[in-house]
């Protein structure tokens, strides 16, 4: 029997030599990763976070817990944001580095939940691969970017808890949920919406799930979902959905456009005349595997994969509503890249049976075909790291240009909308002492 024939007990082995070859390529991949870590931080206020700490200093003269944490900011209820921003304030000196110590430590979460479940989905040494790979996913620089800059961690917040959600939600094989289970999974998804509003994504997704399997609880979670995303946009003004409607086909053009542009992320930043159509591939695939795969004899790891693929699509489909106006831009923004992590990693568990069907077949050339994607997956993590480095430095070097008195156009752009205002509340961070340090100088030294 060869090194990769399969069996039955414990699937295909890989050779020694190729699985040192993938150990050596995750450890590098890794160390690129730590690197990022630290070097992508921004520490220094501003965009969003200008309205946040002056929300927090208002909440510091009223008192009033409930304004602070629950009115929207935009259309999104941040309670996660405004809880770690408190506790920066209150403890930890204002520096900003809660944001990156929780956005860090929940895209780590993530990518090991992900992790430990697409190995589910291979065989023998398969399982090492196929868990690694997603990890590498869920790892790429723009998700680590959103992870260190305190104006992105939102994203991460409801990533890591509607992933969680899916996993507690998706029992064994041939198993129901326990009450209890699918309680923690019911609160994870209110969860994810707190952290950012795509986490709403996730109840359509938990209830087309339960549906498949049984039509009473996936209704009642319809149900909940739809009385909770009621209660969420109570009291805030017009929708986006409703001004999409009405922006006749210019409008409807420019969301598909956004769709597809969004669905091709990251990639589709390197190459945005393109974009669209590395977003159709994503998209066809992604539906594809919604209309043929997940069904009721489906395997747990298939079940999962299902899932993650439409949370995602969902997201892409928010978006497209909710970013497809004449002043948008029709490039989806990297930040959202690391919502599409799920649908990576969904596709990916879908393909792992296939993989390993290659590898009984073709066990050299599949061999060395893993090799070359390790290695692969290695210099593209290093060569988009430095773009999302230059990224971070551009960002941190513009908030201190401001600070510093510059008033050019890129500045203020990437600052704030309201020079006037940006000042004031900078004046008043600067009055309470509040984060008024950085971690790097404005040249990256």
């Amino acid at each position: 029997m060869s090194e990769t024939d399969p069996s039955p007990a414990t699937g295909p082995h890989l050779p020694k030599g190729l699985m040192v070859t993938l150990a050596i390529a995750a450890a590098t991949f890794l160390t690129v990763c730590a690197w990022l870590v630290w070097a992508t931080p921004v520490l220094a206020p501003y965009s969003d976070m200008l309205d946040w700490v002056a929300r927090y200093q208002d909440f510091q003269g009223d008192g009033k817990l409930g304004a602070y944490l629950l009115t929207p900011h935009i259309s999104h209820r941040l309670v996660f944001t405004f809880l770690i921003l408190w506790a920066d304030a209150a403890l930890f000196g204002a520096s900003g580095w809660l944001f990156v110590v929780v956005g860090v430590s929940l895209l780590a979460l993530t990518a090991a939940l992900l992790a430990r479940a697409a190995s589910q989905a291979g065989e023998g040494d398969l399982k090492w691969v196929i868990g690694g790979a997603a990890a590498a996913l869920v790892l790429l620089p723009g998700g680590i970017l959103d992870a260190t800059a305190h104006i992105c961690t939102i994203y991460i917040e409801a990533l890591a808890l509607s992933v969680a959600a899916i996993l507690l939600a998706t029992p064994s094989d041939g198993e129901a949920p326990t009450p209890g289970r699918l309680a923690f999974a019911l609160a994870c998804a209110a969860g994810a919406a707190f952290g950012n509003g795509a986490g709403l994504a996730i109840w359509p997704v938990l209830a087309f799930s339960a549906w498949r399997r049984n039509r009473m609880l996936g209704q009642a979670i319809l149900a909940g979902g739809i009385l909770f995303g009621l209660a969420y946009f109570s009291g805030q003004a017009g929708g986006a959905a409703m001004h999409a409607a009405g922006g006749g086909g210019s409008g409807l053009k420019r969301a598909g456009l956004m769709f597809l542009s969004y669905l091709g992320l990251p990639w589709s930043l390197a190459v945005p005349r393109l974009g669209w159509l590395l977003g159709l591939v994503v998209g066809a695939l992604g539906g594809w595997a919604i209309l043929r795969k997940g069904g009721e004899e489906a395997t747990r790891a298939e079940r999962i994969a299902v899932q993650l693929i439409q949370f995602s699509l969902i997201t892409a489909l928010m978006a497209a509503i909710g970013r497809h106006g004449p002043d948008q831009p029709l490039t989806a923004p990297l930040r959202y890249a690391v919502l599409l992590s799920p649908l990576h990693v969904g596709l990916l568990i879908l393909a792992a049976p296939g993989l390993a069907g290659v590898l009984k077949r073709r066990a050299r050339e599949t061999q060395i075909l893993l090799a070359a994607a390790a290695v692969l997956a290695v210099l593209h993590q290093a060569a988009a790291g430095v773009f999302v480095v230059r990224t971070a430095d551009l960002n941190r070097a513009r908030a201190e240009a401001f600070r510093a008195g510059d008033r050019s156009a890129l500045v203020q752009a990437a600052m704030y909308p309201d020079t006037a205002k940006a000042e004031a509340m900078l004046a008043r961070m600067r009055a309470a002492g509040l984060y008024q340090h950085e971690w790097r100088t404005p040249n990256g030294r």
